[in-house]
C-alpha cells in the first residue's frame, strides 16, 4: 500500500511537471489556485478584461470559409475550394486596425480602421471615410467596423464565451474536476421572454501554470425551452503569446448551425507580433491622397468617398494623385470602372461577412 502510495505522489509530480514545461500555460501563480482559476475564467468571460491582457498585441490568423483539410499554410488561398481570408487585427482599448487580404482577383487588401474619432476603408481601390457615430447609425455602411471586428476577435481568443455569458446568473460557475486538470461549465441563460441559451464548455487547467485553455463550447439557442439553432466550437493546439498568460488556439472549427443550413469556419493563428501606442496611432493615421500607409505602402486608390458631413462626397483621383469632386447624378468616365469593378470587388467581402451575420441572427432569432 505504501509503495503504491509513493507511485500515485510520483504519478502526480510527474504530471505537474509536464503541465508545468507545456507552452500554452503561464508563469506559476502564487495565488491558490481556486482563486487563480476563477481569475481566469473571469478573464475569458469578461469583453473589457481579454482586451486588456490582448493590449499591445496583435493576432493574425486565417479564416476558412468552409471545412479546412490540412494547414492553412500549405494551401493555395486563389486554388482552394473554399474561400480563406488571412487577416490582421491590432487592438487598443476599443480601437481597431482589420486588415484582410481575400483570396479574389483585383483585390489586393481591404483593411479598415475605427479610431480617433473615425472610421475609414482602405482598399486598392477605394478609400471610406467616415465618423464613428455615423458608422454605429448605420448598419453596414463600412465594413461592420467594430462589430464584425469584435466578433472576430472573440471567437479568435474565447470561443465567444465573453460574449455567450454577459448578464450570466451569479449562480452559473465552473468547476474544477477532482484531478484539478480538467474544467467544465453547464448553465442555461435566459436572454428574453422565451428564449434563452444554454452554453456547456471544457478545456484543461494547470494548477502550477495558473493558466487554462478551451477545449469545446456548445452553445444551444432554445425557445420555450426547444432548441432553434447551435454553435459549436472545437480547438486543436494552443499557442501562447510570448511573456503573456494568454493564448489562441492552433486551430478553430466554428460549426453554425439553424434549421435549415449549416455553416462551417476553420480559423488558423498564424502568429502574434507587438505594437507599442506609438505604432498604433501610425498605423491607424488616415492615408493621405498623396501620401502612404503604414502598412500598404504608397497608396493607390483612385476613388475617395468622404461621409463625414453626411453628404456623401465623392472624388477621383488621377495619376497624379490629384482629387476631383464627382458632380452627383451626373455620368463621369473615370468611374465606370470602379462602379462596376472597385464596389463590386469591394462588395464580394461585404456580403461573406453579412452572410455570417445572417446565419448567426437565424440561429440566434436576433
Amino acid at each position: 500500500m505504501f509503495a503504491a502510495a509513493a507511485l500515485n505522489r510520483l504519478t502526480t509530480v510527474l504530471a505537474i511537471l509536464v503541465l508545468a514545461t507545456s507552452p500554452v500555460f503561464a508563469k506559476a501563480s502564487s495565488q491558490p489556485v481556486d482563486e487563480a482559476f476563477l481569475a481566469w475564467w473571469r478573464t475569458i468571460t469578461s469583453t473589457e478584461k481579454m482586451a486588456e491582457m490582448y493590449e499591445g498585441i496583435s493576432i493574425r490568423f486565417a479564416v476558412t470559409y468552409g471545412e479546412q483539410k490540412g494547414p492553412v499554410s500549405e494551401i493555395d488561398r486563389g486554388t482552394a475550394e473554399a474561400p480563406i481570408i488571412q487577416s490582421q487585427i491590432w487592438r487598443s482599448g476599443n480601437s481597431w486596425r482589420f486588415n484582410r487580404e481575400p483570396p479574389f482577383a483585383g483585390i489586393e487588401y481591404d483593411d479598415a480602421v475605427w479610431a480617433s474619432g473615425l472610421a475609414w476603408r482602405l482598399n486598392n481601390e477605394q478609400l471610406l471615410i467616415d465618423d464613428q457615430a455615423g458608422i454605429e447609425s448605420s448598419k453596414y455602411r463600412i465594413d461592420l467596423v467594430g462589430n464584425d471586428v469584435a466578433f472576430e476577435f472573440s471567437r479568435l481568443t474565447s470561443c465567444t464565451l465573453d460574449k455567450m455569458l454577459e448578464n450570466s446568473p451569479s449562480t452559473c460557475a465552473p468547476v474544477l474536476s477532482a484531478t484539478k486538470q480538467k474544467w467544465s461549465f453547464d448553465c442555461t441563460i435566459p436572454v428574453d421572454g422565451s428564449r434563452s441559451r444554454r452554453v456547456k464548455a471544457d478545456g484543461e487547467w494547470s494548477e502550477v501554470g495558473g493558466y487554462g485553455t478551451i477545449a469545446t463550447v456548445a452553445i444551444f439557442f432554445l425557445m420555450d425551452g426547444q432548441e432553434t439553432g447551435r454553435e459549436e466550437f472545437v480547438t486543436s493546439g494552443w499557442i501562447q503569446v510570448p511573456e503573456r498568460s494568454i493564448a489562441a488556439p492552433r486551430t478553430l472549427t466554428h460549426k453554425m448551425t439553424s434549421s435549415d443550413e449549416t455553416m462551417i469556419h476553420t480559423l488558423s493563428s498564424l502568429g502574434f507580433q507587438e505594437f507599442t501606442p506609438s505604432d498604433f496611432k501610425v498605423l491607424t493615421r488616415l492615408p493621405r491622397v498623396d501620401g502612404t500607409d503604414a502598412i500598404r505602402g504608397d497608396v493607390q486608390f483612385v476613388q475617395l468617398q468622404d461621409l463625414r458631413d453626411g453628404s456623401g462626397a465623392t472624388y477621383s483621383i488621377d495619376a497624379s494623385r490629384r482629387a476631383s469632386a464627382i458632380v452627383s447624378g451626373k455620368s463621369v468616365k473615370p468611374l465606370k470602372r470602379l462602379q462596376y469593378a472597385g464596389w463590386v470587388m469591394l462588395a464580394i467581402v461585404t456580403i461573406v461577412l453579412v452572410l455570417v451575420r445572417i446565419q448567426r441572427a437565424r440561429i440566434t432569432h436576433v
